[in-house]
């Protein structure tokens, strides 16, 4: 096994992490500048040295919250529960095979911890990984969710929204249900994330939505509407702002495709979608 040494990550260790992550990852350079500039107020880096490179990273994004409700067993005299989710975990090829991934991983838990997480969340890359992380930190599949394919149609008006007034919309229609709740910093990465991708979140009808363009076909990541028999048509006036024929509508369920893991039981209806995959 290599000697390394694992650390959190420093304002100099920047241009490496962002060449080690446009290596590893189909991410475009702004993007991921975006993400490093929203770091600091998201979460904290975890890096690994060999010999005074960097080898591998992994990142900690805390400052979300588990609403759930008073009865259920995360509350904690009133207070909603802390949320650390591990994200963006990448070793270099040549560095492969000598156990960094999981020391990394490890870290990122004890300092989600240390950040006062409650739970320790993550989404991995493949449905073969959720045992390896289960192995290293203990996690579990704790949500699964389902994806449909709709027709796109301005059946519908639509319009752009800021991640201001997506937050806003967002947390009045969630108000009564099991949700988890992101941060200023962490909702704007999310709008990044799906402008990069010729998307965005936007209204329509009864309903707000977060999505993008995959080819082809819309994404739509995450969709919420005071009335659940519009669901459909709200997502399809939203493929009708992605400019796409149709899009894939991702929803939570209680059984269908493995989705977040995490070290605690998460209330199977909990509204999730805003993940960073």
């Amino acid at each position: 096994m290599s000697n390394f040494i694992i650390r959190e990550y420093e304002g100099r260790d920047i241009g490496k992490l962002t060449d080690l992550w446009l290596r590893n990852f189909d991410d475009g350079e702004h993007f991921v500048g975006e993400f490093f500039r929203l770091l600091r107020d998201m979460g904290t880096g975890i890096v690994a040295e060999i010999n005074g490179e960097i080898a591998g990273a992994a990142y900690v994004l805390c400052g979300q919250e588990l609403i759930l409700g008073s009865g259920n067993p995360f509350s904690n005299n009133g207070k909603s529960p802390v949320c650390g989710y591990i994200y963006g975990v990448a070793v270099d090829e040549e560095f492969r095979h000598q156990g960094i991934g999981g020391a990394l991983v490890k870290a990122a838990a004890v300092k989600a911890r240390e950040r006062e997480a409650d739970v320790v969340t993550l989404l991995p890359a493949e449905k073969s990984l959720y045992g390896w992380y289960e192995e290293i930190i203990g996690v579990k599949c704790a949500l699964y969710r389902k994806k449909e394919r709709i027709k796109s149609a301005p059946l519908e008006l639509y319009m752009p929204l800021t991640s201001t007034e997506y937050m806003l919309w967002r947390e009045n229609m969630l108000k009564d249900r099991p949700h988890l709740h992101l941060s200023n910093p962490s909702l704007e990465f999310e709008k990044i994330l799906c402008a990069e991708n010729g998307g965005g979140f936007f209204a329509a009808g009864c309903g707000i939505g977060a999505g993008y363009k995959d080819g082809e076909c819309g994404i739509i990541r995450e969709l919420i509407c005071a009335d659940e028999s519009e669901r459909h048509i709200v997502a399809a006036s939203i493929g009708a702002a992605l400019g796409v024929e149709e899009v894939e509508l991702y929803s939570p369920s209680e059984e269908g495709e493995p989705y977040i893991a995490a070290d605690r039981d998460i209330p199977k209806d909990c509204i999730w979608n805003l993940s960073f995959d």
